[in-house]
């Protein structure tokens, strides 16, 4: 494949394709001093290149390419395609990033880049107005082949910016769980060392009561099944007559007291509590 040598930058050529009008961008970093791994490495250059990958249909590796081959010297370096040697450029210096905007206009326009500083020779005005009005249409379809040209470079520049703006939304947001994240395991261990600070208690806590058990049992019997209380408290009134023919109803009005009490002073409260759980377990 022919390379063409562009204009001088800074005392060194630097090479173009005119096939495919990628740039050497090792031309570029040793004109500008600057080195060309620091560009590759940055997290902007990374994201430029992902978005430019995604516009253009190229892998990374078609956006720059690496020939290192024993072939010609005049292909070796590294190779960018021509937005991301301009993104390249921008970085190494200003001035350069306007000299390789102009090389690739020109390119674009004309399919040659001129070896000299010396002005584009400019053609002579047509003495018929046939061949004027071909030179007029020509100069036009230049002008709008430029104002795609900076129309296509503004979009990628926004989507480059997009896509920055993004990730550092997303590095905010996961910088804000992590922190959330520390504030709450730093209070679930402040609570561990207050709760082994508090003294041991000094008395035994008191046990539940067997009538206090039966209530409990109850309460979870209507809390699982909602069914309601005078319900629950039948089923294990009619299931105790059954097993032990024991008439709480009957002995409750005679004696005037409540049912449970009847089978307290009985001392049937242990065998009671024991039917319940076998009748209201769910």
């Amino acid at each position: 494949m022919s390379l063409q040598v562009l204009k001088e930058y800074n005392g060194r050529q630097i090479r173009i394709r005119p096939s495919d009008r990628y740039v050497s961008l090792t031309d570029m970093a040793q004109a500008s001093g600057k080195r060309l791994n620091n560009w590759l490495r940055s997290k902007s250059t990374k994201s430029y290149l992902e978005a430019l990958s995604g516009s253009t249909r190229k892998s990374a590796d078609q956006l720059i390419q690496v020939n290192e081959s024993s072939g010609a010297n005049e292909e070796r370096g590294t190779w960018g395609h021509p937005k991301a040697s301009l993104r390249f450029a921008q970085w190494c210096s200003d001035a350069l990033a306007v000299q390789v905007d102009c090389w690739i206009d020109e390119l674009l326009v004309t399919g040659t880049v001129s070896l000299n500083d010396s002005p584009t020779p400019q053609p002579s005005i047509p003495a018929s107005g046939d061949s004027m009005m071909q030179l007029m249409q020509a100069l036009k379809q230049q002008e709008q082949m430029m104002v795609l040209h900076n129309q296509a470079f503004a979009e990628m520049i926004q989507r480059s910016l997009e896509v920055e703006r993004r990730q550092q939304e997303l590095e905010n947001q996961q910088r804000e769980q992590s922190l959330a994240l520390t504030e709450i395991l730093e209070d679930k261990r402040e609570a561990q060392e207050q709760l082994k600070a508090l003294p041991a208690p000094t008395v035994e806590a008191p046990q539940m009561t067997m009538r206090a058990k039966v209530n409990q049992l109850v309460r979870n019997y209507v809390g699982r099944t909602n069914i309601p209380y005078r319900e629950a408290w039948n089923r294990l009134y009619k299931e105790f007559f059954y097993r032990c023919s024991y008439n709480a109803v009957q002995r409750a009005k005679n004696r005037g007291l409540k049912k449970l009490d009847c089978i307290e002073q009985d001392g049937l409260m242990e065998q009671f509590y024991a039917i319940g759980c076998d009748v209201l377990a769910v």
